[in-house]
């Protein structure tokens, strides 16, 4: 395990209790609207199977489960025991019993089943090598599934200037120092532009937050 590794682990035991609060605050209670939004963009039917990759407390799942049905399947995985024992009360308190949690190192995991939907919020950064984590998720999925990454980066408009020194601020007790500046600046939707067929790309809350999705080729991947 790395050093970055494990300064991760460290922040996400200690802060684990107070991540869903510190999300409704930074999205101004709209967290829901918004996890909603994305999951849409995966354009999931009923009884199919999607991947929540670095799913840390379960915010996607509610979303997520609503797409797929009670005949459909969801896998979470997260490095942090902490971040998945809150996701395990959600499912509990849900009554959900399709949801699947699993403890793994997102950059080594693979899944054993075909996956139709593969998804990584607010995570991908953190990664030691974005671009090469945005290749992995696009592999994990069957041909024609989507693949779907969302987070936090530094904004390039007029105002960047003004607002990222903020952004870092408020980002600051979640990502370790040593991946600050990686963080900040990864630009991981280049590379899912380039190993997918109908790609999208959107910027929302002013720019600071970016959502790329396309699909997996039905050919070999780019």
């Amino acid at each position: 395990m790395g050093l970055d590794q494990r300064l991760l682990l460290d922040v996400y035991a200690r802060r684990s209790g107070s991540y869903d609060r510190f999300v409704y605050a930074v999205t101004l209670g709209l967290h829901h609207r918004l996890r909603t939004s994305l999951v849409r963009k995966l354009a999931l039917r009923p009884g199919t199977v999607v991947l929540d990759l670095a799913c840390g407390t379960g915010l996607n799942f509610a979303a997520l489960e609503q797409a797929v049905g009670p005949a459909g399947r969801i896998v979470g995985v997260d490095v942090s025991a902490d971040m998945l024992n809150r996701a395990y009360q959600k499912i509990l308190r849900a009554g959900w019993t399709n949801v699947r949690l699993i403890q793994a190192d997102i950059t080594t995991f693979r899944p054993v089943e075909p996956l139709d939907a593969v998804l990584c919020t607010f995570a991908i950064g953190l990664l030691p090598d974005p671009d090469l984590g945005a290749r992995a998720f696009v592999d994990m999925t069957r041909p024609g599934g989507c693949v779907l990454v969302a987070d936090t980066h530094r904004v390039e408009h007029w105002y960047g200037p003004l607002v990222n020194p903020m952004l870092r601020l408020g980002g600051r007790p979640w990502i370790p120092p040593s991946v600050e500046d990686r963080y900040w600046s990864a630009h991981p939707q280049t590379t899912l532009a380039a190993m997918t067929e109908n790609f999208h790309s959107e910027e929302w809350l002013g720019g600071t937050v970016y959502v790329a999705w396309g699909r997996r080729p039905q050919g070999p991947a780019a």
